[in-house]
């Protein structure tokens, strides 16, 4: 491949690194019940459905498509690369961590879960506009509420993988960057606050959240009336 190419890969090499670094730390003191197993209930691929909440606000700020063939490759190899790490840290081993290991409620593994991972956004204003990076940040913490929610529910990490993957590819081929100089508005990021803060909630209004993360293939969740905000 020429130079140049390899150079637009340098990201993917860098989401492996970290991957492999976290991984090691993971097997070798946190020692989280990660579920990679791929199979889920069929309606389970329904909490994809939100995202495109997020695929329709980004094609409203001034995208420029690049759909050439190798533009697609490296859009969806960055976006898995992306998702599988990120996903990994934030909800495989930051979820178990706090509901499992410490207890702590559904709810409040989900807001922390989102937190830590909006507030990582915040050292891209170091190299982008403030604003920018605040909306950045809003929109990543109520996205990572959301896929928490969506992980204790179904404990299934390729799904929200899945889901996180498909923004950050989408976002690539609209504006040849995953930087937050473009593709972010403080009034998407605001609507996404919204939106996916009322989604993740509401998920857990109607859903039980199991006691701890046993994958079952195939499984689904209980209904249930309330809240449960209870860790055990």
């Amino acid at each position: 491949m020429p130079l140049d190419s390899l150079a637009a890969y340098q990201p993917v090499l860098t989401e492996i690194l970290a991957l492999l670094f976290w991984w090691g730390l993971d097997k070798t003191y946190f020692k989280s019940q990660v579920s990679w197993a791929f199979g889920t209930a069929t309606k389970n691929w329904l909490y994809l459905l939100p995202i495109i909440v997020v695929l329709i606000g980004d094609a409203t700020l001034n995208p420029s498509f690049n759909f050439g063939f190798s533009n697609i490759i490296l859009s969806i190899i960055l976006g898995l690369g992306v998702g599988i790490f990120e996903e990994y840290v934030f909800r495989g081993i930051l979820v178990n961590q706090f509901y499992n290991r410490l207890n702590i409620s559904a709810l409040m593994t989900a807001v922390l879960s989102g937190l830590a991972f909006g507030f990582t956004h915040l050292v891209n204003a170091l190299n982008g506009n403030f604003g920018n990076t605040v909306a950045q940040t809003l929109a990543a913490i109520s996205l990572g509420f959301f896929f928490a929610v969506v992980y204790l529910l179904i404990h299934n990490l390729w799904l929200v993988i899945i889901a996180h993957a498909i923004i950050d590819a989408f976002d690539h081929l609209a504006f040849g960057t995953l930087s937050n100089n473009a593709g972010t508005s403080l009034t998407t990021g605001i609507i996404y606050f919204v939106v996916f803060a009322a989604i993740g909630f509401w998920l857990l209004r109607r859903n039980q959240v199991s006691s701890q993360f046993v994958h079952q293939p195939g499984m689904t969740v209980k209904s249930k009336s309330h809240v449960n905000f209870s860790g055990s």
